[in-house]
């Protein structure tokens, strides 16, 4: 009984040792994967500050555009304006 027992204690301990190391080696298999995970969300804290830029230029951009349309738009009233001013001169001219 006692070197029945002796050897599944053996047995038992094999297995738990390469339980073990099968469980070291996942644990630096995961190290490595979390370092590559850190240094792939440092690449991507890069592009996050080059789009954070780049939709601030461009909120920028609308909003001059936005003013440069404003400004035809008015511009257009006054040479609308100023046409018919022109007009009724014209018309006031051909009256005398």
């Amino acid at each position: 009984m006692r070197i029945q027992e002796s050897q599944e204690r053996e047995k038992r301990l094999k297995e738990l040792e390469n339980t073990n190391s099968s469980l070291e080696k996942d644990v630096i298999l995961l190290n490595q994967h979390i370092e590559l995970l850190k240094t792939s969300v440092s690449e991507l804290n890069k592009y996050e500050n080059i789009f954070k830029r780049k939709e601030e230029e461009l909120q920028i951009a609308l909003e001059e555009e936005k003013i440069v349309h404003i400004k035809v738009v008015e511009l257009n009233k006054e040479i609308e304006l100023f046409s018919k001013q022109i007009e009724e001169m014209k018309i006031k001219k051909q009256k005398r």
